[in-house]
């Protein structure tokens, strides 16, 4: 089958967005595989110029990903740096269990977590790291446990860590573990409000607690910071405690920047922002790419 308006079929275009957006290969390796495999003879230039096409065509479908982002009672937000003709820039990412939506900007300002996720559910949860950025949604938040313990373990693991940070950081592990037990188990509302009482209680003497130690001090900023949003998983249904599936779905933008480098203009950053989003939800959909392009 073929793309009306492009010359190419469906099977080479499938071709393309899998070593481009799965596999990460750079242009010039997919120019030498094309001709090397399909006696396919096209410059750089004209894979990106392929890729442009299919981000028209395919437009549509990613304003329904942001759609399916923005209805979602559980939502996923992460962002790493990008390059965009050597400037920074920002990836963001919005994510579910089964759709991802990318988007590069200027800025890591919090007026891009607020466009992207306008008309979303007031009731919905956002699950996030602690940026300050995503704290102006209007919304249930989640904090990253897995960012809190990898910041408390750093602090407990050097040579000169208080006995303060170490025992902090015992307790934080301790709490996490009874936390994912709970969230594992089946939802009951009652009990589950009833745990979330008990662990405010536990989250607030730690937030009071008299430290002498900076290292201690500085885990119990974090913790008093983030409040019961440690909790909220506690009160609503399949809501983790960890952003990892965000890191997770982030990790192919952060590869990809360390092979190409980011974008050499801001058309090949929105390219790959569409395109990718496309391609990651189509594979977190367990859909194949081929029949469905």
């Amino acid at each position: 089958g073929t793309v009306q308006g492009i010359r190419f079929g469906v099977t080479f275009l499938s071709w393309l967005l899998i070593q481009r957006y799965r596999m990460r290969t750079p242009l010039a390796k997919i120019k030498e595989l094309s001709f090397t495999l399909y006696h396919i003879p096209i410059s750089e230039g004209g894979i990106q110029k392929l890729l442009g096409a299919l981000k028209k065509k395919l437009g549509a479908h990613y304003m329904e990903i942001l759609k399916e982002i923005r209805t979602a009672k559980v939502k996923h937000a992460d962002e790493t740096s990008w390059r965009v003709r050597g400037q920074n820039h920002w990836c963001w990412l919005f994510a579910t269990q089964k759709a991802a939506y990318y988007t590069i900007e200027e800025t890591r300002g919090k007026g891009v977590p607020k466009q992207i996720l306008e008309g979303s559910p007031q009731s919905s949860v956002l699950v996030r790291d602690d940026y300050a950025g995503y704290a102006c949604i209007v919304s249930n938040h989640q904090s990253c446990w897995s960012h809190l313990l990898r910041v408390s373990h750093e602090l407990a693991v050097l040579p000169a860590a208080s006995k303060e940070m170490t025992d902090l950081h015992t307790e934080l592990s301790s709490m996490f573990k009874e936390l994912s037990s709970l969230v594992a188990s089946r939802f009951d509302r009652v009990k589950r409000h009833a745990a979330h009482t008990e662990y405010a209680e536990k989250i607030r003497t730690i937030s009071i607690r008299s430290y002498q130690y900076r290292d201690s001090k500085k885990v119990q900023t974090r913790i008093r910071n983030q409040g019961t949003n440690l909790l909220t998983a506690l009160l609503f249904k399949d809501t983790p405690l960890t952003n990892n599936h965000a890191e997770r779905q982030i990790r192919p933008m952060a590869v990809t920047r360390k092979i190409s480098g980011g974008s050499q203009s801001a058309n090949g950053a929105a390219i790959h922002a569409v395109l990718m989003s496309i391609v990651q939800t189509m594979s977190l959909k367990g859909q194949n790419i081929l029949e469905n392009l």
